[in-house]
């Protein structure tokens, strides 16, 4: 017995999947135009930074970009030179500070995509380096570090990894305020 083809059917199926990845496309697209992505929040990881983290800070710094709300500012101590002086007070003379929005949103965002490991096997006290947001409602969320690959929460060392950016964008920001100086002296 002969199966009877329906014509078009084929073409009509084609028709759809193609219009089908059209549109899953220009969906992808769209969000990437945003420019920002935290695998952990919008995933629910739990490993991830701002999920890891119990803190209340954390918890209000997170509800402030859910209410598109950005931190004043952001402050850091990171660079060849930062060193801790005296236990966890970074040197002064290597603090940035920015308030421009964008410079606040790459640091958010890298750091949410930060990794916890585990509990790390240094339990030093010292921090190294550090980042803190300046929240709206007066308040401070602040994440320490002892190295690029460990993070102090509470009296806790844990391991943490990160894809990068988070480092690189920081260093990239020193030098560009090195070179900005360099050049006014100039």
């Amino acid at each position: 017995m002969m199966k009877k083809r329906i014509p078009g059917r084929n073409v009509c199926v084609s028709v759809i999947m193609v219009l089908l990845v059209i549109l899953s496309a220009g969906c992808s697209a769209k969000k990437e135009d945003a420019g920002y992505k935290s695998l952990g929040m919008d995933h629910g990881v739990e490993g991830f930074l701002y999920n890891f983290d119990q803190r209340s800070e954390v918890r209000t710094l997170v509800g402030c970009y859910k209410k598109n709300q950005l931190p004043v500012s952001v402050t850091w101590v990171y660079g060849k030179n930062a060193k801790a002086a005296g236990g966890t007070r970074p040197d002064r003379e290597k603090v940035e500070i920015s308030e421009d929005p964008q410079v606040i949103r790459e640091i958010y965002y890298a750091l949410s995509n930060t990794i916890i490991m585990g509990v790390a096997s240094d339990q030093r006290d010292d921090v190294r380096y550090y980042v803190s947001f300046a929240l709206p409602d007066a308040g401070e969320c602040r994440f320490d570090f002892v190295s690029e690959n460990t993070i102090r929460i509470g009296n806790q060392n844990y391991v943490a990894e990160s894809d990068g950016n988070l480092w690189t964008y920081l260093a990239q920001l020193e030098e560009s305020q090195e070179t900005a100086l360099t050049e006014d002296l100039t």
